[in-house]
C-alpha cells in the first residue's frame, strides 16, 4: 500500500482526480499527469503485487487504463476537479445496440453485474 493510499481513496468517494506523479521507466524518470481512480488491489499473497488502477486522461495511445504497483508511484495529490466514472467506459463514437449485446460496450456490462454502484 502506497503511503498515499487515503488519498486515492477519497478521491474515489468525492469523485475527484488525482495529480499522480510516477516513475516510468528504469531511469527513473518520472511523468506526472491528472488520473481517475479506478480501484485498488490489495496483494492476496502477501508479496508486493498490490496495484492501483487509474485512468488516464490524458493518453494520445488510445490505452487509458494503467495500472501501478506502489513502488512505482512518486506521490498523489487530491485535485478540485471532478470526473464521472461513465467517462471510463463510453466512447466518444456511438456504440450501437448490437455491440453492447454483444459485450463490447464495457458500462453495459459492469451495470448488469453490479448496477454500476461497485465500480
Amino acid at each position: 500500500m502506497h503511503h498515499d493510499h487515503d488519498i486515492f481513496v477519497k478521491s474515489i468517494q468525492d469523485k475527484k482526480k488525482v495529480k499522480l506523479s510516477f516513475v516510468i521507466n528504469e531511469r527513473g524518470d518520472i511523468r506526472d499527469g491528472l488520473f481517475g481512480p479506478i480501484l485498488y488491489s490489495a496483494s492476496v499473497a502477501g508479496d508486493d503485487s498490490d496495484c492501483y488502477y487509474l485512468w488516464d486522461f490524458e493518453s494520445n495511445t488510445g490505452n487509458h487504463f494503467l495500472g501501478l504497483p506502489p513502488s512505482q508511484i512518486v506521490n498523489m495529490e487530491l485535485t478540485k476537479e471532478t470526473f464521472d466514472l461513465v467517462e471510463f467506459f463510453t466512447s466518444r463514437r456511438e456504440t450501437t445496440d448490437s455491440q453492447c449485446d454483444s459485450g463490447v460496450n464495457l458500462l453495459k456490462t459492469k451495470r448488469k453485474e453490479s448496477d454500476g454502484k461497485n465500480l
